[in-house]
C-alpha cells in the first residue's frame, strides 16, 4: 500500500541524524578555509559570486542530491522510497535548468547507482548471514568506494555545468 511508504519514517530517521553532521563538517571546512583576498585557494570561493537565485536553487538540490547518495552508501536498509528520494531533487534539478536530454542521462545514473546501492546490501548481508570472509569485505569495500567516486563523478559534472554559465568562473581551454 501506498501508505506504508510515507508513514515509514525509520527509513528516514538515518538522513535526519546525518544531516547535523553534515552541517557541521560543511561550516568546518568553511572555517577552516578562511583565505585572505590575497590568497590563491580564495577562488573556490568564488565560484559562488554572481550566481542567480535559479543557479543557487539548482546547486541546492543537487548538493541535496548528492548528500542523499553519501548517507545511502552507510545505510544497509534500502527501499523504493530511497530511490523516490534520491529522483526527485535531479528531478527539480532538470526541471529548473530545463535539461530534457540530461534528465534521461540522469535517471539512467540513478538507476545505476540504484543497482549499485542494492549490490551493496547484498553483500552486507551476506556478511552478517553467511560470514566474514575477507574477499567479500574487500568486494564490499570497493564497491562502496565506486559508488562514491561516481556519485562524486556526477556531482562535479553537473556542479561545472552550472557553475560554467558564471560571467566570474574565466573559462580556460583545456
Amino acid at each position: 500500500m501506498i501508505t506504508d511508504y510515507f508513514f515509514d519514517v525509520k527509513s528516514l530517521l538515518p538522513y535526519v541524524y546525518c544531516f547535523p553532521i553534515f552541517i557541521v563538517l560543511l561550516l568546518i571546512f568553511f572555517w577552516i578555509g578562511k583565505k585572505t583576498i590575497d590568497d590563491k585557494k580564495v577562488s573556490f570561493y568564488g565560484f559562488f559570486m554572481g550566481l542567480n537565485n535559479k543557479d543557487i536553487l539548482s546547486l541546492s538540490f543537487l548538493f541535496l542530491y548528492y548528500y542523499l547518495i553519501v548517507v545511502s552508501i552507510f545505510i544497509n536498509e534500502f527501499s523504493y522510497f530511497n530511490i523516490l528520494l534520491m529522483i526527485i531533487p535531479m528531478l527539480l534539478f532538470n526541471l529548473i535548468n530545463i535539461y530534457f536530454i540530461k534528465f534521461f542521462i540522469d535517471i539512467f545514473n540513478i538507476g545505476v547507482i540504484y543497482v549499485l546501492l542494492y549490490s551493496k546490501s547484498i553483500f552486507y548481508n551476506y556478511l552478517i548471514e553467511v560470514g566474514n570472509y575477507w574477499y567479500v569485505v574487500l568486494l564490499y569495500i570497493l564497491l562502496c568506494l565506486f559508488i562514491f567516486l561516481y556519485a562524486t563523478y556526477i556531482f562535479f559534472r553537473r556542479f561545472f555545468s552550472i557553475i560554467s554559465s558564471n560571467k566570474y568562473v574565466k573559462n580556460k581551454s583545456r
